[in-house]
């Protein structure tokens, strides 16, 4: 009898510690994304095209319509960048929407991932 009071003793202990680090990382995350961001000072002076880097994340769309995409993504607080400071911004949890590239048919999107 002691030995199922250990085990649900046990079970208990692990659920609770599961739904703090789920809270811990609900809370992280959401802070991340809008007010805990380090403001970014962004360089409109026109650059060229740089690899986005590792660890982090960025998908393609085929369209040439850069306010288009930032529309459907419901972007706040959009800021013109270059590639050198965009993809600095997106590092740090801004996301980065760069001009057409590819033949003008594609826009990237980079953002780190949360």
């Amino acid at each position: 009898m002691k030995i199922a009071y250990i085990v649900l003793a046990v079970i208990i202990v692990t659920l609770i510690w599961y739904y703090l680090k789920q809270t811990e990382l609900n809370s992280n995350s959401q802070g991340s994304t809008q007010s805990g961001l380090k403001p970014a000072r962004f360089d409109s002076t026109p650059d060229l095209p740089m690899g986005f880097g590792y660890k982090n994340q960025w998908f393609a769309i085929k369209t040439e319509d850069t306010q288009a995409v930032i529309n459907a993504l419901g972007l706040v607080n959009v800021q013109v960048a270059n590639w050198r400071t965009g993809i600095e911004g997106a590092n740090e949890g801004h996301y980065f929407v760069a001009p057409p590239s590819v033949g003008g048919r594609w826009s990237f999107i980079q953002g780190y991932p949360i």
